[in-house]
């Protein structure tokens, strides 16, 4: 083996030869931008050449025998004999020949004769590997002016070829492939499409992008969807670019009882981005056969930190997102916003849009709201003399419906301004007192309702003490620490009475247990005294003890007639978290009556392997008329996926009705991925029946090949390149 110094006539013969073999072989995949692959060939970076024989013949010939390798900036040729001849400018490699530039790109050949720059040139028995997925076999190999490269007779796949597999599950035999370097596309003619060797397609001419191409014009996946009610239909989505920076994504939908078009657009800009998706389609499924949605999102963001956007929602009836596959919510809320936060305060204004999709609010849609807008204004500060920290804000609201009926047409405005005050106080025992105050002054304006005053004017106002002793305590198990935590507060207001819009449902958690007020909204206001107790557990376990925590607490109001309470006093409010090593996560949510029985109660499990994922819910919630709601709610929701080896998986979706005693909604999927292929089927089927909504089954089945255009193969894969 000959590792040596050359003269300067051998070196400037060997940088001919390494610079332009390695680099120029290499591009036949595009391995680098055109820019980069210019910049790196004209940088001068050192080469190495080795070989058990090296000699410089007449004429200035260059013959490197003998286990020949030549190291380059990354690439790496190897060869059985190497010629140079520098006055005919041609260069005759002897194989086996092996150019390897990163993992990415593999060249494999009998022989080569190729120009010295090797931008043109012939490569016989060759084999090409893009990005270890895509193979490409061919009888010759023409090089083009350094940006094509043409391959006649060739066999495509990214499927495994070995002398125990000769024939892969799938294959592309064309007359000509020719690979464009710079536009990163292969180009096939007269082109057989073949499974298991048994051919199935024929296509005169057809593209794909190579597997280093992410974005690309052409046809994506197809899907193969079907369902009682569409019948078998298949979508087949055509991606288009439209820069570096925006898409569109145009996917037909045919089945024997609909067509349907839809349409997604994407772009991103230096500060936001946008995203428009929608569909019309014409079935036989409703009177109505024209039928469709629109999803509109973008949000954007200023160099001085206000954010601003859209978020739009809309479907043409209550039933197509459902029959579509597309959502599964029961109310769409639009909305435009502006908003900007710092240290100080913040300031927001939104308006709102409802549409419903619940049948059961078809015939009363038109006296809920339909409109809401909110604007708010806020500003923190320190206290002087008095310490702790205090705000002002001015905050307005608007609720619009589009009845005019009275009463149940009402629309609302109001405007308010508010301040508060709060501090602590840390104690030598220990003890922590804080104390927290506001106040607010608010007029409403109604209209379309004769039993409300308008303009009507309220002054409210809430205090509350709250003493806090935390208490701490480790051990070699670990850290625990004990919260004991007791409130005294009073709220109350004067004035008119107000009509109740943004705070007709209250949600009492352990989260707002000791907030001054429980209510989400302005409108409504707490009354009288009340204390409020509770008490936190939280456990911080070392090695493989488990970390929990524990909270729970009540309120005690004399004011009976307070939505927060039953007779004098609140449920009982717990909240369960526990981690049981470091897959399995638990947490419980509760409210509990004075008989302990559960009004309101979610549990969740989940557990996150390497293999298996699970997530297990309940929910249940009592029938209670004061939140229109006249029946249970008690519900099982299971969820998994199982990854049963490197190629196939599965996964579990179900819904089910506790109450009555089936389910409601289930889902199965599976999937199957190897080296040059991914399926997946699933099946999903909606046991909803109503009027407007009928139970049925679906399936969706879909194939997409690896090696083209970024489609990722199983890691289970050899390529059987050694």
């Amino acid at each position: 083996m000959i590792q040596r110094p050359f003269s300067r006539p051998c070196r400037s013969l060997l940088r001919a030869l390494t610079t332009t073999a390695c680099l120029a072989l290499a591009s036949v995949a595009q391995s680098a931008p055109a820019q980069e692959r210019a910049q790196t060939q004209a940088s001068g970076a050192p080469a190495v050449l080795l070989a058990d024989s090296l000699v410089l013949g007449a004429g200035n010939v260059l013959v490197a025998a003998g286990n020949v390798e030549v190291l380059y900036d990354g690439a790496r040729l190897t060869a059985s004999r190497v010629t140079y001849d520098s006055t005919a400018g041609s260069l005759a490699i002897d194989g086996p020949i092996r150019l390897e530039q990163g993992e990415r790109v593999v060249i494999l050949a009998s022989s080569a004769q190729l120009s010295d720059d090797l931008r043109n040139g012939i490569l016989t028995s060759a084999r090409l590997v893009l990005d270890r997925q895509l193979q490409l076999a061919a009888a010759e190999i023409n090089r083009v002016d350094g940006r094509y490269t043409q391959l006649y007779k060739t066999v495509a796949s990214a499927c495994e070829v070995c002398a125990a597999r000769p024939v892969p599950l799938w294959q592309i035999r064309a007359k000509e492939v020719v690979h464009d370097s710079v536009e990163q596309q292969l180009y096939f003619t007269k082109a057989t499409f073949e499974i298991a060797g048994v051919p199935v397609l024929y296509l005169p001419r057809m593209r794909f992008p190579d597997p280093e191409l992410s974005r690309a014009t052409g046809f994506l996946v197809p899907n193969i969807r079907t369902s009682t009610q569409l019948g078998v239909g298949i979508e087949v989505p055509y991606f288009i670019t439209l820069g570096d920076s925006a898409d569109v994504t145009v996917s037909p939908f045919v089945s024997p009882n609909a067509r349907s078009l839809g349409v997604q657009y994407r772009q991103a800009f230096a500060r936001g981005d946008l995203e428009i998706a929608g569909a019309g389609t014409f079935d036989d499924l409703t009177d109505d056969r024209t039928r469709g949605y629109l999803f509109a999102s973008g949000t954007w963001q200023t160099a001085g930190g206000l954010t601003y956007g859209f978020d739009l929602k809309t479907t043409s009836d209550i039933a197509y997102l459902l029959d579509y596959d597309i959502s599964s919510a029961d109310r769409l809320e639009s909305a435009i916003f502006a908003e900007k936060f710092d240290t100080q305060g913040r300031a927001l204004a939104r308006l709102y849009h409802f549409q419903t999709l619940r049948e059961s609010d078809i015939d009363i849609a038109d006296t809920l709201p339909a409109y809401y807008a909110t604007a708010l204004y806020e500003r923190r500060f320190s206290a002087p003399g008095l310490g702790g920290q205090g705000y002002w804000q001015v905050s307005g609201g608007q609720v619009l419906r589009e009845s005019t009926l009275d009463e149940s047409g009402r629309d609302v405005l109001r405007l308010g301004a508010k301040g508060g005050w709060s501090r602590d106080w840390l104690m030598p025992s220990g003890l922590l007192l804080g104390f927290d105050s506001t106040a607010a002054l608010d007029q409403y304006w109604t209209h379309d309702d004769s039993t409300q005053t308008s303009p009507a004017i309220r002054l409210s106002g809430a205090s509350s003490l709250t003493l806090t002793y935390p208490m701490l305590r480790a051990t070699s198990r670990g850290t625990d620490v004990i919260t004991p935590i007791a409130q005294l507060g009073w709220s109350g207001f004067r004035g008119d009475r107000v009509p109740q819009e943004d705070s007709t449902l209250v949600e009492l958690d352990e989260a707002n247990l000791m907030a001054l007020s429980r209510y989400p909204g302005h409108d409504a206001s707490e009354t009288g005294p009340r204390a409020a107790l509770g008490f936190s557990y939280a456990h911080a376990g070392t090695g493989k003890i488990p970390d929990y925590s524990l909270k729970l607490g009540r309120i005690f109001t004399l004011d009976t007639g307070d939505t927060l309470a039953t007779g004098d006093r609140s449920n009982w409010v717990i909240a369960l978290q526990a981690s049981l090593g470091a897959k399995t996560h638990m947490s419980t949510r509760a409210q509990l009556d004075g008989a302990l029985e559960p009004a309101k109660l979610e549990t969740r499990l989940t557990y996150a392997g390497p293999q298996f994922e699970a997530d297990i819910v309940h929910a249940y919630v009592r029938a209670d008329p004061d939140e229109n709601r006249d029946k249970s709610l008690n519900e099982l929701t299971f969820a998994t996926d199982y990854q049963w080896s490197s190629r196939w998986s599965s996964g579990l979706a179900v819904r089910y009705d506790l109450d009555g005693g089936q389910a409601s909604k289930l889902g199965v999927e599976l999937g199957y991925r190897n080296e040059c292929v991914a399926v997946a089927l699933g099946v999903t089927r909606r046991f909803t029946n109503a009027d407007t909504l009928e139970a049925s089954t679906g399936m969706s089945f879909s194939v997409a090949l690896a090696g083209f255009g970024g489609t990722q193969a199983s890691a289970a894969r050899s390529q059987c390149l050694r």
